[in-house]
């Protein structure tokens, strides 16, 4: 009789201890992940995937992810999908401007916290329900322009892109260091599928002039791709020159300032200017780049390996999972999970989508492995940038 009654209390106690054990787990949270993982940007959404899976792993939530197929209405059927689910506390995604500004209503209307990849300032001006995880081409070309004066720089050239990121962040920039009282001396552009930049560089120097094709203007014939000789003294009268693209094409175009008589990283003939770039720049075709882009200068969020500490830590777990150095894109993804799961886990209780919402940090930043970060009022993130300086191998190192 008394064995059977300790038999019975043993497993009265071992249930006790599973209700107290299962109470103890944190609860169950499930994410959307809207990225590209088919079509012309499925390599970025797959990396992109990855990150967000690894911080899934670490933060023992769950993450459903949907191909946005990097078009608008692709991406707006992953985010349909993801919101119809009543699992689905919050989405990281979708990264691109198009596919950001068309999934936004679609969030806001159906009410779900989305975590934007992409750096769109549009998308999410008139929510409460989306958020950026990026800064914007503006945000960064602001940002970059206060670098260049506070390095007591007055005089700046601008070198960009044809695309709506080249274009905002050049905008960006010039008005900025206006304001600080700079001038900005030159502004040139180039097509995004140029491989031979010499006649966009002398564009900048006042060499050329840049018209519509076989235009006439007065004295001046353009040619096919609408460059005119101006027959003027090359002016190289800026000592900053601010180029607001993205690495591969940067690795290719820096080997041609020496034509424009500006020095490159590795000197040699030409007027030394300090280059300074985006987050952008980094990538592995600007560690091919070698001493060319040495002593340029980027701002980013996540300062790599070299910083140390959590970065560090998270640096070498991502290259044992993969093979490789997370950029600040992936970190920033990272991040935003590991922030919606850790805000899930406040209570014992899943949260609504709405108290999600209400938890997101706005006063007080929230920490990460890219710095930390809150939002705005227009759901914009504020978050501090750090100084990363090229070395003479192509790989960045920290200033601060």
């Amino acid at each position: 009789m008394k064995r059977v009654c300790v038999v019975a209390l043993l497993g009265l106690i071992l249930v006790w201890s599973s209700a107290l054990n299962a109470q103890e787990q944190p609860p169950d949270a499930v994410f959307g992940v809207a990225v590209p993982l088919t079509g012309e940007f499925a390599p970025l959404g797959k990396q992109l995937k990855q990150a967000a899976e690894l911080a899934a792993r670490e933060t023992g939530v769950a993450v459903v992810v949907e191909d946005t197929e990097g078009t608008t209405e692709g991406a707006a059927k992953a985010v349909t999908k993801l919101a119809s689910d009543p699992r689905v506390l919050a989405i990281v995604g979708p990264v691109g401007r198009r596919t950001s500004e068309g999934a936004a209503p679609i969030a806001n209307r159906l009410q779900v916290p989305m975590m934007l990849i992409g750096g769109t300032q549009a998308a999410n001006r008139s929510s409460h329900w989306v958020f950026r995880l990026h800064l914007s081409p503006a945000e960064q070309g602001v940002e970059a322009a206060r670098l260049a004066r506070s390095l007591k720089h007055k005089k700046a050239a601008v070198f960009f892109p044809e695309t709506a990121f080249g274009q905002e962040a050049a905008v960006a920039f010039t008005r900025e260091f206006h304001s600080q009282g700079g001038t900005v001396k030159s502004v040139a552009s180039y097509p995004t599928d140029e491989t031979d930049f010499r006649k966009p560089l002398s564009v900048l120097i006042g060499k050329r002039l840049r018209m519509e094709p076989r235009q006439k203007l007065g004295k001046y014939k353009a040619d096919s791709k609408g460059y005119a000789n101006a027959r003027r003294k090359p002016q190289r009268d800026f000592d900053v020159l601010f180029i607001p693209d993205h690495h591969s094409r940067v690795g290719r175009l820096l080997a041609f300032l020496p034509s424009a008589g500006l020095q490159n990283g590795e000197s040699g003939n030409g007027v030394g200017v300090q280059l300074i770039g985006l987050s952008s720049w980094r990538g592995k075709s600007m560690e091919l780049t070698g001493a060319r882009a040495a002593g340029a200068l980027i701002l980013d969020t996540f300062g790599g390996e070299a910083v140390g500490g959590r970065s560090e830590e998270f640096s070498r777990s991502f290259e044992n999972n993969f093979g490789r150095a997370p950029t600040s894109l992936e970190t920033e993804v990272f991040d935003g999970v590991w922030m919606l799961a850790s805000l899930a886990q406040q209570s014992m209780t899943p949260p609504t989508r709405r108290q999600l919402v209400l938890r997101l940090p706005r006063k007080k930043a929230w920490e990460g492995i890219a710095g930390e970060l809150k939002f705005g009022p227009l759901g914009e993130p504020i978050r501090k940038q750090r100084l990363l300086r090229f070395d003479v191998d192509g790989v960045v190192i920290p200033m601060d």
